[in-house]
């Protein structure tokens, strides 16, 4: 799963793909959470090309109520791989409508000894990752849906991922950057298989303060080549 992220305002303004869009995005920051919905820069064409605002939290096109759409979003902060055709609220989405959620890392729940703590997992050299995802417009809701909607795609957990979230066993997909310009390239079609795999060992994991994203207390034991 992932419902909160990170992208704070000084990568945005930095990348030109990014910065026209920062008096948009609500609350850039080191901790976005999704249950507030909050508008971010997405690709939708190309890795190059200039992103567009979308709210996290897809909303269906055949919704005609805000009362449902409400309801609705919360349960689309995620998509999952194994579903998306099928569920009503993806399957108009899929496959022709991809994109790509660039955030600089993601937040996952850990569960040790009946204690539960929060991980931010980031790459370990570059600024960004890419998570797939699907988005939807919704021309009945005027205001309310007044920008495109998406849900970040996620699927069984492997490697590092499956250790930090090791409760419900899911993460985001991950794109490298070969995977994330063919997920973008028409025509689309539904896969079979899920893209990649992302090399893990790309990935760093850090313990967060409460309330934060401090790197607290990282565990190596746990990064990909010492542990797997």
């Amino acid at each position: 799963m992932c419902f909160s992220a990170a992208l704070t305002r000084e990568t945005i303004e930095s990348d030109p793909r990014f910065s026209h869009l920062l008096p948009l995005v609500d609350s850039p920051g080191e901790k976005i959470s999704g249950f507030s919905f909050p508008g971010l820069p997405v690709l939708r064409e190309s890795m190059d090309h200039k992103a567009e605002l979308c709210r996290w939290g897809l909303v269906p096109a055949w919704v005609k109520e805000e009362e449902k759409a409400r309801k609705i979003r919360s349960g689309t902060l995620n998509a999952r791989w194994e579903s998306l055709a099928e569920k009503p609220s993806f399957r108009e989405s899929w496959p022709g409508k991809r994109c790509l959620v660039p955030v600089e890392g993601f937040f996952e729940p850990h569960l040790e000894e009946g204690v539960k703590s929060t991980w931010y997992i980031c790459h370990r050299r570059e600024k960004l990752l890419y998570l797939a995802g699907i988005w939807q417009e919704n021309l009945h809701l005027g205001r309310f849906t007044s920008f495109p909607t998406f849900s970040i795609i996620t699927v069984p957990s492997t490697g590092l991922l499956s250790v930090i979230h090791n409760e419900k066993l899911r993460m985001p997909l991950i794109l490298s950057s070969p995977e994330a310009e063919k997920w973008l390239k028409p025509p689309f079609t539904a896969l079979r298989e899920i893209p990649g795999p992302f090399d893990q060992g790309e990935l760093e994991a850090w313990e967060c303060e409460p309330g934060g994203r401090g790197k607290v207390n990282s565990r190596p034991e746990w990064k990909q080549g010492s542990l797997f």
